[in-house]
């Protein structure tokens, strides 16, 4: 309690008195005193929620009309992973400027643990990434199902299962086959499939763009992960793409945002349009 009232520039006694007056007005303890360090109660962890959530709203409310008594133009800062489809942003950004007028959008490119910081922070308005695990903090809003395929060098004769669009092929070809590994992205899927078959991979190339891997794939090196719709914008003719039988790979890409930020109006029109963008169909292939 000493170094709350410290940091909110206030005695103790007088912080104190403040919790008990509050505490006497709900009708509620809201925290327990009988435990060091001092613990919220049910009833307080309720109330902490619903305070952050009134002051976030009350902060959007003031810079809202910070903006329109000044003739601001309003601006939307949008986090994004490397790794995420541009193109598919671009056709979202052409629908975004139809729908709306007056607003700047900044596009701010991270690895996936430093947009959550940002978002933390508030440096931030949204993250398109995969759909946040930490819903303490986060909110996810899923826009899209990321199909996860193997890539081979033509070369590579795998035993076909069943055959497709991306014939599925066993985890167990991986067995001899040298690894170009995606750095943060997908070396922990890479890891797992290998743990599964109780073989170590044998890494020959590290790198952290996609169509670096891909072109080394083309290269005859060796076998990597990549999300579909890097196949479908950059197709390499001596390269196939197969689907694991045993483990199907998908990922959950959605807009993440900080759990007590209240969206603005051209968060919500962003998040609408990129739904769309999502559900268009993927251009012609450029490789």
């Amino acid at each position: 309690m000493t170094k709350a009232a410290k940091k909110l520039f206030v005695a103790q006694p007088s912080l104190s008195q403040s919790i008990r007056s509050l505490e006497a007005e709900l009708g509620a303890q809201l925290f327990d005193r009988g435990k060091t360090p001092l613990k919220t109660t049910c009833a307080g962890e309720t109330f902490v929620s619903w305070a952050s959530t009134v002051l976030a709203s009350e902060q959007q409310m003031r810079r809202r009309i910070s903006d329109i008594v000044l003739n601001r133009q309003r601006k939307l800062i949008i986090g994004v992973s490397p790794q995420r489809d541009m193109q598919m942003i671009s056709f979202a950004m052409q629908r975004f400027y139809a729908s709306t007028s007056g607003c700047s959008v900044v596009l701010k490119e991270y690895d996936s643990k430093m947009l959550e910081e940002l978002l933390k922070e508030d440096a931030i308005d949204l993250a398109l990434d995969q759909v946040s695990t930490d819903a303490s903090n986060f909110i996810s809003i899923p826009i899209a199902e990321e199909k996860i395929l193997l890539a081979a060098p033509e070369s590579y004769a795998f035993d076909i299962i069943q055959h497709g669009e991306y014939p599925y092929v066993s985890i167990s070809e991986l067995a001899d086959k040298p690894v170009i590994l995606l750095y943060r992205y997908y070396s922990d899927a890479i890891f797992e499939l290998y743990n599964r078959i109780k073989i170590t991979p044998s890494i020959i190339f590290e790198c952290q763009n996609l169509q670096m891997a891909h072109s080394m794939v083309a290269g005859n090196v060796g076998v990597t992960l990549l999300p579909e719709y890097s196949i479908k914008r950059s197709h390499f003719q001596n390269v196939r793409y197969y689907t694991l039988c045993e483990c199907p790979l998908l990922r959950s890409i959605g807009v993440v945002y900080k759990k007590d930020r209240a969206l603005s109006k051209d968060a919500d029109i962003f998040i609408s349009v990129l739904k769309e963008a999502c559900s268009k169909p993927a251009g012609p292939a450029d490789g």
